[in-house]
């Protein structure tokens, strides 16, 4: 049973309409509003016929039905249909039993097969017991081809059925001598073609049925004629030859070349022609074929070993090639690092180089500073000499005091304002000082 998908009932859902569920028309921009085009029919059934077991017509036993068709056109579908039916008590009943068979291109027969006839039903199998001659009917229905031109029913079966199937004979007229050395471990081996290979006899030309002459005539006994058979020969050095192949009972004509029909009916088979020519010349095609299919192989392996060695080859030259690409990758590494350490190392030497320049700058700048001082230390020095020589002549005029006052104040002012401009000399020499260092470039090693 398949599993569902769980789904809480207290979650909310969405609805969908069965419009929305369809699947959509994939759109490739063309219309194709042809119509589509029927298969052409291939085969046509024309009739069919109940065939009996080993063992006749029995219920629980195998039988079967030989459907004759006809090809349409050429195809290599071949397999036939059917579904079993049976009537009892006028109720017709589909046995739920599908049957298949594939038209033999030789005859144009498909021998469609029937496991078991079961009991049609439990009312069926009850009447059985009671009275095993209670009657009823099976048939084939709808017998039918993939492509097929009709369908077809079988003719009905009519059980109880007392057809049986006969055992049969088969014999093969072989044109070798039964005293040629060359034959004396040659046999015969004739099977049947079914899952268990239920039938199967071996024959030498020792089993020659009439003596005395210059052919060789086997017999095959106990044939059942229900079933499909092969013959094959083999010459004693382990060659095999099929001189029969998967054939039914009776319909050996058209079977292989140099085969047919006996005129004396029933199943006797005739061998026209040299078999032990038509073997050796087998024999030798087959040793040619081996011969150029071993010419063939043995070419295919020298390609196959020049393949590989141009192969390697490639190979070798490839890795040759990533070896050099490597190692000239290595060497622009290495030159790329030590390009790299001696732009380090100009670098360092730069900047020790402009932070010397600024140092001696700043010592410069700060002998400078420390001249303007003395000068105005010197001047202020010179000014109070000054006030107090005023002072001291205090006696004197007061105009020439004042006069003297004055003059010693623009003395001081301008001492003052020299030392104001070597200051900001300083100071501007100071930052031009800095500005260079901005310009040294920052690396990053």
């Amino acid at each position: 049973m398949a599993s569902r998908v769980w789904n809480d009932i207290n979650l909310p859902g969405i609805a969908r309409s069965k419009e929305e569920e369809k699947e959509k028309a994939v759109v490739t921009g063309v219309e194709d509003n042809s119509p589509e085009e029927e298969p052409e029919d291939e085969v046509r059934i024309v009739s069919a016929e109940w065939v009996p077991g080993s063992k006749g017509f029995q219920y629980n036993e195998q039988c079967f039905c030989d459907v004759k068709a006809e090809y349409l056109k050429e195809t290599s579908r071949a397999k036939l249909r059917g579904n079993l039916h049976g009537i009892y008590d006028g109720i017709d009943e589909d046995m739920g039993l599908t049957v298949e068979g594939c038209i033999d291109d030789a005859t144009m027969i498909a021998r469609i097969t029937i496991p078991k006839l079961y009991f049609i039903n439990n009312d069926h199998y009850a009447a059985w017991q009671e009275d095993s001659s209670i009657t009823c009917k099976y048939y084939l229905k709808d017998i039918s081809h993939s492509l097929g031109a009709n369908k077809i029913d079988s003719p009905m079966l009519d059980m109880p059925n007392d057809e049986t199937a006969e055992l049969q004979k088969l014999t093969v007229q072989l044109s070798i001598d039964p005293d040629d050395p060359d034959c004396q471990n040659d046999t015969f081996t004739l099977f049947s073609t079914d899952d268990v290979r239920s039938y199967e006899q071996v024959k030498t030309v020792q089993d020659d049925a009439l003596k005395n002459n210059n052919t060789v005539e086997l017999v095959f006994t106990d044939l059942d004629e229900n079933l499909t058979y092969t013959l094959e020969h083999d010459n004693g050095d382990g060659d095999k030859v099929v001189l029969l192949q998967n054939r039914a009972y009776g319909k050996w004509a058209g079977a292989t070349e140099g085969l047919a029909e006996s005129k004396n009916g029933g199943g006797l088979f005739k061998k026209i022609g040299d078999t032990k020519n038509k073997v050796s010349q087998t024999r030798s095609a087959v040793n040619d074929k081996v011969s150029q299919a071993k010419s063939t192989v043995n070419d295919k392996v020298n390609k196959a070993n020049q393949l590989k060695q141009n192969a390697v080859n490639q190979v070798n030259e490839a890795k040759a090639q990533v070896d050099g690409i490597k190692q000239s990758a290595t060497d622009k590494v290495n030159e790329v690092k030590s390009q790299t350490n001696d732009i380090k190392s100009q670098g360092e030497a730069a900047v020790k180089d402009k932070i010397n320049q600024a140092n001696e700058i700043k010592q410069s700048a700060t002998n400078q500073v420390n001249e303007v001082k003395s000068q105005v230390n010197a001047m202020k020095q010179n000014a109070t000499n000054t006030v107090s020589q005023t002072k001291s002549q205090a006696t004197g005029s007061l105009k020439d005091r004042l006069a003297a006052i004055n003059s010693s104040r623009e003395n001081a002012q301008k001492a003052a304002s020299a030392a104001k401009e070597k200051t900001a000399e300083a100071a501007k020499a100071a930052d031009q000082m800095a500005d260079s260092l901005k310009s040294v470039p920052k690396l990053t090693i």
